[in-house]
């Protein structure tokens, strides 16, 4: 099935001797009928055929080989158990032996098995029924196409191509991990929060009595009597309040961490115009990092001003307004954008990712409401030049501060 047994095979170089009779035994045959009949491959089927047509050539006129010294000849004997009873019939390598051990009988000659299967069973049979079993060199075995194979082989071809010729992109923190661990410092808020007062009282002071300025007029004209009553009773709301917000505030800078997203490309082409949609918990507050100082600032209220203060302020923000010098915004490659409802939805976009490029989003500043907590984040990603969306997680995992 396997060789050219018909033509290229050098018999009498693999029996060492000068001249060969080959028989083709009818177990062969049964099982070439066995193969055309009812195998899956097309090319084995035709293979099968394609050497029963030239053994039933051979039937009842031996042939020779093109150097006279080999023949060939059908022989449809029976296998005889009887010569080896300790043999299980059941399996084609004992049906084997019998037929070789039939042969040797009736021809009073020992024979030589050549076959392609020298499996362990088959080499136990015949040195127990003391026969010689000979392999068919590699070398020689027949090279077989299967059509439906070389087009499987085809098709896995172009999918391979068409996924080198796009991106391949995957989305982690910058640490480049999908895992972010974080422990916010173990800060004395107490302590920061009694400095914080008490350098609050030593830079403002009340208004004793008209006239009496105090650090909030030292700058401006001299008070009314309404003035200096409403400025001491702002004065006295505000260092009411002012422990527990600066507390708050202090709270809130302990809780506060960077989180940037990368994006990587591994494929062999630029990502063209990514899209990076990220979805996360509430539970904190998620802003951009320039925006922290209003957020921590608006956690206090505000120190008390006289009226001519208040216009002293208004009017140097406008004079410095009009000296501003012009910006011209540079054209944006990225853009982050974060939307609050009860959770944070997170845009994040980029024109292009090289290829064997990672690319490091604007990064956005996380400050938790209460106690900070493990979350994980879902996201989606796109590009033009990408086909479908992949989407994933990453995970953000809080590991409390050991006391010191």
């Amino acid at each position: 099935m396997h060789f050219d047994a018909l033509g290229a095979l050098d018999w009498c170089a693999l029996a060492s001797t000068e001249t060969v009779e080959v028989h083709v035994t009818s177990h062969l045959y049964d099982e070439l009928n066995k193969i055309k009949d009812s195998n899956p491959a097309k090319w084995k089927r035709e293979r099968a055929a394609s050497i029963l047509r030239k053994l039933g050539a051979l039937a009842g006129k031996p042939a020779e080989a093109k150097d006279g010294s080999v023949s060939f000849t059908l022989n449809f004997e029976a296998a005889h158990f009887e010569l080896c009873p300790e043999l299980d019939q059941s399996t084609s390598d004992a049906r084997l032996i019998a037929l070789a051990l039939g042969f040797a009988k009736k021809n009073d000659s020992k024979p030589l098995i050549l076959t392609d299967d020298t499996g362990l069973r088959l080499m136990a049979f015949a040195r127990q029924s003391h026969l010689d079993v000979q392999a068919v060199p590699r070398e020689l075995q027949l090279s077989f196409k299967d059509p439906q194979e070389e087009e499987i082989s085809k098709l896995k071809r172009e999918v391979e191509s068409f996924k080198s010729a796009r991106p391949e992109l995957s989305v982690m923190w910058s640490n480049s991990s999908e895992v972010r661990r974080w422990a916010a410092e173990n800060i004395d808020t107490d302590a920061l929060t009694r400095k914080f007062v008490a350098d609050r009282k030593s830079e403002i002071k009340r208004m004793h009595e008209p006239g009496d300025y105090g650090f909030a007029l030292q700058m401006a004209q001299i008070a009314s009597d309404s003035e200096i009553a409403a400025f001491n009773r702002e004065y006295d709301d505000y260092f009411a309040a002012i422990p527990s917000a600066a507390k708050a505030c202090f709270e809130a800078k302990k809780n506060t961490l960077i989180l940037a997203v990368c994006v990587e490309n591994t494929g062999k082409v630029p990502a063209q115009d990514v899209r990076l949609h990220m979805h996360f918990p509430d539970g904190f507050t998620l802003l951009k990092p320039d925006e922290l100082e209003d957020f921590y600032s608006d956690l206090l209220p505000s120190i008390p001003q006289t009226e001519m203060q208040r216009r002293m302020s208004y009017m140097s923000s406008v004079l410095s307004s009009g000296l501003h010098v012009p910006h011209y915004p540079q054209i944006a490659t990225s853009s982050v954008s974060i939307r609050h409802t009860n959770s944070y939805d997170v845009e994040l976009e980029k024109d292009k990712i090289q290829q064997s490029q990672q690319f490091e989003f604007e990064p956005m500043a996380l400050v938790f409401d209460k106690e900070p907590f493990s979350f994980e984040v879902t996201f989606d990603i796109r590009a033009d030049n990408l086909h479908g969306t992949r989407s994933g997680k990453l995970h953000f995992v809080h590991e409390p501060a050991s006391a010191t």
